[in-house]
């Protein structure tokens, strides 16, 4: 018998210690994870925010620049110069459309983290319920 509480001791109150510990280390790790999701998902943000604006940018100086250096070139004079701006025109339309290539990724990562931050965020929530009715009838219950 001595083998026996050396192997399983005694809970001190039937196990129900051993069940909130459980629930509150999950529910620390969710919400560090919560945490975290949410910085990546704001950096996230921050980087589709700054390429939607160089995208913008980058397509108005490609328009002004072509637009310029067509007319620059017109006059007959100018068509070093005009064919300089047209190689600048097109080198912000390539930017811009490289931007936009890869919008599509960054959107396709924040919505991933948008779905995990909401995910968590439910959890959470159902854990809190789970507890606080636990809580106030003293029944654990699997749901």
């Amino acid at each position: 018998m001595e083998e026996y509480h050396k192997l399983y001791p005694q809970l001190s109150e039937g196990g129900e210690t051993f069940r909130l510990q459980t629930v509150s280390k999950y529910f620390s790790d969710l919400e560090a994870e919560l945490k975290s999701r949410e910085l990546t998902l704001e950096k996230y943000k921050k980087f589709f925010k700054s390429l939607v604006n160089i995208s913008a940018i980058a397509g108005t100086l490609s328009v002004v620049l072509s637009a310029s250096g067509t007319g620059t070139a017109l006059t007959g004079v100018g068509l070093p110069v005009g064919a300089s701006l047209a190689s600048l025109a097109t080198l912000c339309g390539l930017l811009s459309v490289s931007t936009g290539a890869s919008l599509k990724r960054v959107i396709r990562k924040v919505n991933k983290h948008e779905q995990i931050v909401t995910l968590c965020r439910n959890t959470i929530s159902s854990i809190n319920t789970s507890v606080s009715r636990a809580l106030s009838d003293n029944v654990i219950s699997n749901w």
